[in-house]
């Protein structure tokens, strides 16, 4: 980061500046790694950025939860997204937060994000035990879609 250009507590309106984008330390080029904090400034108070930044026109965002069946969370699972259009085929994977690293948002309970999610039908996908579950989600433009996963939602 190059510049800071405002204050801790400070309102922001969309479109403002908030920091000039530099190249210090091991950069191998100008880049801005985005983190958001609730609460205290720590690493335990971290949320995810998707859930705070108002996607592109044309775009949304999925947020999810994963759970066994005694609905706990399941960290560390891996979670394929899916044109549904091409079922087969994930275009996009990614896997639910590792246990006690990351802080879910209160509101969403959230345990994965998917970002920059072109409008559309999409599956998400996921395999308990062998079987597979499949969750139907519909991306709307520049909103957050949630999904919840069990070993509920097993495919046909």
């Amino acid at each position: 980061m190059e510049k800071v250009l405002v204050q801790e507590g400070e309102s922001v309106s969309a479109g403002q500046p908030i920091a000039l984008v530099g190249q210090r330390g091991v950069a191998l080029g100008p880049h801005l790694h985005l983190e958001v904090r609730l609460g205290e400034n720590s690493y335990l108070s971290t949320q995810n950025p998707n859930l705070w930044v108002r996607p592109d026109e044309g775009y949304g965002v999925i947020a999810g939860r994963v759970v066994d069946v005694n609905n706990f969370y399941v960290p560390q699972q891996l979670i394929t997204l899916h044109r549904a259009d091409n079922p087969n085929k994930f275009w996009r994977q990614t896997r639910t937060y590792p246990d006690h690293r990351y802080t879910f948002d209160p509101q969403w309970g959230e345990t994965f994000t998917f970002g920059d999610v072109p409008v559309g039908e999409y599956l998400i996908k996921t395999t308990f035990d062998g079987k597979t579950c499949s969750v139907p989600v519909t991306v709307t433009n520049q909103s957050l879609v949630f999904a919840l996963i069990n070993s509920m939602n097993n495919e046909q």
